[in-house]
């Protein structure tokens, strides 16, 4: 976002604001007025938490009993704004920031999961994009409540019945969808599912388990090697990317709850832990992580037994990895460890772009 000329942009984010008090709109403009200046006013020290203050010291450093009213200002105020419209309109574009929410959870099976809530979920936190995992169902098989929801639904089954499976939900229509990543086997157990939309690609991502064998571990390090050329080539693209989903690694000691003795459990192999460091250093960012760096006990998975979640004795091994532009865009980041849909809680961020 451009920052440049900033008394005319702090001026039109007022006009428009008194303008549209009655208007949905507002709301939005608001929001994005308050991440503007907490992360670009805040340092210059202009800004005041009391909301009547606050605009009054932006604007003309007036005194509080200015403008403590919005409506106050008269649209006969905004009259000069207003009569270069292209321009006004072009400034309107640089101010406008949406915020995006971009959700990922792994479901342990969609039918189980809308049993225990998974539509309730939907309405009340309201996300732009959901990357399910483990969907554990063809399509004929997700149940209607879900089918019925006001998104656009893609599907990337197994086939074999009742196993792994992605999807993504999106208010917004794909521009495109790619499923799989090239290699036959992987296909088969729908692990990858990619969508383009207007202003990123978002992809649900569901690694292998390597927990039952060293078969299936094998088979887990080869979908790595293979997945990390392909997310890297996104990183070329002329737009942002999320790789959201459940990697089944957590990455570092503080991601799980006792890392010394779960040091040699897949998930926390040191191989598995490099992967995870290698496809950062190729330019990617772990967002959770970036917006609590050294905030322990934040945990996205919890077993079934010893009744793991009640203690917290869990691990992260879902993420948010994006290119470092779209990391630079997240704001509230938040593990919706309150909701018991599956063993996994939802990982969701929200990001102004």
């Amino acid at each position: 976002m451009e920052y440049c000329n900033q008394s005319i942009l702090l001026r039109l984010f007022y006009i428009v604001s008194a303008l549209l008090a009655n208007n949905d709109l507002e709301s939005k403009i608001h929001a994005g007025t308050k991440v503007l200046f907490n992360e670009h006013f805040l340092k210059e020290e202009i800004f005041d938490k009391d909301v009547g203050r606050f605009y009054a010291t932006l604007f003309d450093k007036r005194q509080e009993s200015d403008y403590t009213d919005l409506m106050e200002f008269q649209r006969s105020d905004v009259t000069p704004y207003l009569s270069k419209t292209s321009e006004f309109v072009t400034l309107l574009k640089k101010l406008s920031i949406k915020l995006t929410k971009i959700s990922s959870l792994n479901l342990n099976g969609i039918r189980a999961a809308q049993r225990k809530g998974f539509t309730d979920w939907v309405s009340q936190t309201d996300p732009d994009y959901i990357c399910l995992q483990e969907l554990r169902a063809h399509e004929h098989q997700i149940p209607e409540q879900i089918q019925e929801l006001n998104y656009h639904k893609t599907y990337h089954t197994a086939q074999k019945k009742g196993y792994s499976g992605v999807g993504i939900l999106s208010k917004e229509e794909p521009i495109s969808v790619k499923k799989g990543i090239g290699v036959d086997w992987i296909h088969g157990e729908g692990r990858v599912l990619m969508a383009e939309f207007d202003d990123l690609f978002v992809c649900s991502l569901y690694a292998p388990s390597g927990t039952t064998g060293d078969e299936r571990q094998d088979l887990k390090m080869e979908f790595l090697d293979v997945f990390l050329p392909y997310a890297t080539s996104y990183l070329a693209k002329d737009k942002s990317v999320a790789f959201c989903g459940d990697f089944n690694i957590c990455h570092q000691a503080i991601d799980i709850h006792n890392p010394t003795r779960l040091k040699s459990t897949s998930g926390f192999l040191p191989e598995e832990r490099k992967w995870v460091s290698d496809f950062l250093n190729e330019g990617f960012k772990d967002v959770y992580r970036g917006r609590h760096k050294s905030e322990p006990d934040l945990y996205s998975w919890w077993s079934y037994r010893a009744a793991s979640k009640e203690r917290n004795k869990g691990w992260r091994i879902d993420y948010h990895l994006t290119n470092p532009e779209l990391m630079e865009c997240a704001r509230e980041a938040v593990i919706q460890k309150e909701w018991d849909m599956s063993d996994h809680a939802p990982v969701t961020i929200e990001y102004a772009i």
